[in-house]
């Protein structure tokens, strides 16, 4: 014996409701994940930057350094004052290094390269304050070996440490959370060891 389907065609009321939930659940884990993914990609391209100063500025600061006859330091509003002498027998600087929260690591007063290395507070997903940048932390101190054997060395060897802090507030929640970005460089100042 042979029986006969019968197929309608078309969607019935039940199976297009199903369609419809199953698609929304769809595009709302998709938009959820897009988010998430958004959020993480602008998080990485604003550390991305604040690396990117930080490193080049710590070659700068470098180079400066290892060119200096004679170098004096001291702290001036919270962060280190660097002061580089070309020739050691002068009473001016060639070169003032100091920080500034908002402005960064300043060379005679202006951001480093000749005011092209500014703090990055400015560019791609910082705008509206939702992502801020500082110099929270700005220190150069002497090598600490106890030898005194070791005096002369240990005055020629910095340690200079960087401390930028991102403050994100792209939460709905209204929370905001920060995050500190170290750098840290050792020195040897080989031209003022050999001419001490």
């Amino acid at each position: 014996m042979k029986r006969k389907m019968n197929w309608s065609s078309g969607l019935t009321l039940m199976e297009l409701s199903a369609v419809l939930i199953v698609v929304g659940i769809i595009a709302f884990g998709l938009t959820v994940g897009f988010r998430g993914v958004m959020h993480h990609y602008a998080q990485d391209k604003v550390k991305q930057d604040i690396r990117h100063y930080g490193n080049t500025l710590m070659r700068e600061i470098t180079i400066q350094m290892n060119q200096a006859e004679k170098i004096e330091r001291d702290t001036f509003n919270g962060y280190a004052r660097i002061k580089i002498y070309q020739d050691k027998y002068s009473s001016i600087p060639d070169v003032t290094i100091t920080g500034s929260m908002d402005e960064g690591i300043l060379f005679d007063g202006v951001p480093a390269l000749e005011g092209n290395l500014a703090l990055p507070i400015n560019g791609p997903y910082r705008d509206n304050g939702r992502r801020e940048i500082t110099l929270e932390e700005f220190t150069v101190t002497k090598s600490s070996d106890p030898r005194p054997s070791l005096g002369k060395f240990n005055s020629a060897y910095l340690n200079i440490e960087l401390v930028l802090e991102l403050t994100t507030n792209t939460f709905t929640d209204g929370h905001s959370v920060d995050e500190e970005i170290v750098f840290n460089r050792t020195v040897f100042l080989s031209r003022a060891y050999l001419l001490s």
